[in-house]
């Protein structure tokens, strides 16, 4: 039974197949990664189909290293392009599809509050705006 349930994703396979990836490069560790690490991103912040052409999937795999598949197809294939932004909105796209966990090899919660304070979401905690965090 899982034999045959895997061997009917070959369709998903061939979709991804087709589409373009590339890997993001960190000289630091600032990628974070969930139990649910794979996520799929539209600007609209909807699923609009893996073959929409403004989809793309994310999958961080490892604290310095992010695959990221689009559909970009005027942009070169199978490429690492240094990270040149900070990570706080990626790793809270990939922090907001957690189920339960989140890990990571340094503290980023005030890089992804930073982030979304700066694309003018706001938190308030329990104390009126404080965030609190308790490290493991």
């Amino acid at each position: 039974m899982w034999l045959d349930n895997v061997g009917s994703a070959t369709w998903l396979a061939k979709m991804l197949m087709e589409m373009r990836w590339a890997i993001l490069i960190s000289e630091e560790p600032v990628f974070i990664t969930t139990d649910n690490p794979v996520i799929t991103v539209h600007p609209s912040l909807e699923f609009k189909g893996i073959k929409n052409p403004e989809t793309s999937l994310m999958f961080p795999i490892s604290p310095t290293r992010l695959l990221h598949i689009d559909n970009r197809m005027t942009e070169p294939d199978g490429q690492y392009y240094p990270l040149k932004t900070n990570p706080g909105a990626m790793n809270g796209l990939l922090w907001r599809y957690a189920i339960n966990a989140m890990y990571s090899s340094r503290y980023v919660c005030d890089e992804i509050c930073a982030d979304a304070d700066a694309q003018g979401f706001t938190s308030t905690g329990a104390e009126g705006g404080t965030r609190q965090v308790k490290e493991l």
